[in-house]
């Protein structure tokens, strides 16, 4: 059995950006486990266990929707979080231009792979790329004011979509893209 999500891979600069927010965040030594930067990516569909046989249903599934989606810019901005204002659960860049696309792509998804069996998302969707979660409950108000001082402030383009296994290690997850496909023509 695999561990499966949907996502839209990052290109290298806004990595980079990523990285030096993080590094940034880093600094005022708050218990947060932060995600490498070379594992940031926008999920768009977390299916978790996925058999073997259901990876080109999958992706035969995002060829046949995504193909009326033209490819897209979405810009990647402020640093915000889930969970209350003083104690964070999951700290997050969030995308601020491209959602209603986001949104439409995942609501597509979300419906074509709950034929599969997979479950429907029952949260709305809010675009974001993770950066750390909280292993802590004490107040973080210096890391909220660190963040309120940072933005990721980048262009991104979609153009594909990628069916990625998860592997969770305790060094941190190891992601293998399983097929992309092109939005549009």
């Amino acid at each position: 059995m695999l561990r499966t999500f949907i996502a839209i891979e990052l290109s290298p600069e806004t990595k980079r950006k990523l990285r030096d927010v993080i590094s940034s965040l880093r600094s005022v030594h708050y218990p947060i486990k932060w995600v490498d930067a070379e594992c940031i990516h926008l999920t768009l569909k977390f299916l978790g266990a996925t058999k073997d046989e259901q990876v080109p249903q999958i992706i035969n599934i995002m060829e046949e929707h995504l193909n009326n989606y033209p490819p897209f810019e979405y810009h990647i901005g402020d640093i915000s979080t889930f969970g209350t204002l003083r104690v964070p659960r999951v700290i997050w860049a969030g995308v601020t231009k491209g959602t209603d696309e986001l949104k439409r792509i995942t609501g597509v998804l979300d419906e074509a792979t709950c034929k599969l069996g997979f479950p429907s998302e029952n949260r709305e969707y809010v675009p974001h790329l993770t950066l750390g979660r909280n292993r802590c409950s004490r107040p973080a108000d210096e890391l909220l004011s660190k963040m309120k001082t940072l933005s990721v402030d980048t262009i991104e383009y979609a153009k594909e979509i990628t069916l990625i296994e998860s592997k969770l290690r305790p060094s941190g997850p190891v992601y293998t893209p399983l097929g992309k496909v092109a939005l549009g023509d």
